[in-house]
């Protein structure tokens, strides 16, 4: 008796009902996720992922392949399409692609969006910022702590200052030879 292809013994473990439906994967599968696996007779495979690589090709790099029919046991080639990982995670219904879907905070305020693309309430976060400056102000150890720190900033940059002119001019005299370079 030959021995079956990888192709042969991975069709074996599919259950299809027709063209338009998902072709379920039936054998071993990774558990908690629900994604099929495949031993191809070299390393363990997704199954969806073999399934697209015999039926279309090989994967494009840097994609991933989503399932169209949001079934994860579903292996029909025709339910299965290369995406970027981003695009497949925000079309998805996980709470990356809720979040995402969102232009809104809670409050009803609009987003903006920063320049690393991270997006935030600026209303929100100028009240928050408001409300916790206010708190701090009102306690009169903290506004007696934050002179003390503004006095002791103006004398370091005063001492600093201080160093910075008087290093100018020993180096005036020295060259004017008013100092004795010993």
């Amino acid at each position: 008796m030959a021995k079956r292809t990888a192709a042969e013994r991975f069709w074996a473990k599919v259950e299809r009902d027709g063209l338009d439906d998902c072709w379920l994967w039936t054998a071993n599968t990774t558990g908690a996720s629900g994604y099929g696996l495949f031993y191809d007779g070299a390393t363990t495979i997704v199954a969806h992922r073999f399934s697209y690589q015999e039926a279309k090709g090989p994967i494009p790099d840097g994609l991933v392949i989503d399932h169209i029919c949001r079934v994860r046991l579903c292996v029909n080639p025709e339910h299965l399409t290369p995406r970027t990982n981003r695009e497949n995670v925000l079309i998805g219904i996980g709470p990356t692609a809720v979040n995402a879907a969102k232009t809104v905070c809670i409050r009803g305020h609009e987003f903006a969006t920063r320049p690393n693309g991270s997006r935030y309430c600026p209303t929100c976060v100028r009240e928050t910022k408001r409300r916790s400056q206010a708190k701090r102000m009102a306690d009169p150890e903290h506004r007696e702590r934050r002179r003390a720190q503004e006095r002791a900033r103006y004398v370091e940059r005063y001492a600093r200052r201080r160093e910075v002119i008087l290093a100018q001019r020993r180096e005036r005299y020295r060259r004017k030879g008013m100092v004795d370079d010993q």
